[in-house]
């Protein structure tokens, strides 16, 4: 008789080990995915992160080009920073003429009220 009880309990036992080793290829399978999910997500971060900080540094590198320009046609004609004062008075007299009816403020140039 206990030979017929070990007999019985044995697939039992293979059943609950395949059950366990089915659970954890499943469990493992679903870490995978998520891991495959993340790194898309990521990989898709990091590329428009990176056209951004492209984007960027070519804008921040044309403007500092342009400064240097500014800066060296100013030390090369320094009597440009006397007009300084005239074109003070031009832009005083640009918004009189023309802008006495805009309300003020910094207002967009195209939005009308």
């Amino acid at each position: 008789m206990e030979n017929e009880n070990s007999k019985t309990q044995e697939p039992e036992h293979h059943h609950r080990e395949r059950s366990w080793r089915e659970k954890e290829r499943i469990q493992t399978r679903y870490a995978l995915r998520q891991v495959r999910l993340d790194m898309g997500c990521f990989i898709k971060w990091m590329l428009l992160a990176a056209l951004i900080g492209v984007v960027v540094g070519m804008i921040s590198t044309l403007f500092a080009h342009a400064l240097t320009s500014v800066t060296e046609f100013r030390q090369e004609h320094p009597w440009i920073f006397f007009l300084m004062p005239v074109s003070g008075l031009c832009i005083v007299w640009i918004y009189q003429k023309f802008g006495k009816n805009d309300g003020g403020g910094m207002c967009p140039c195209g939005q009308r009220r």
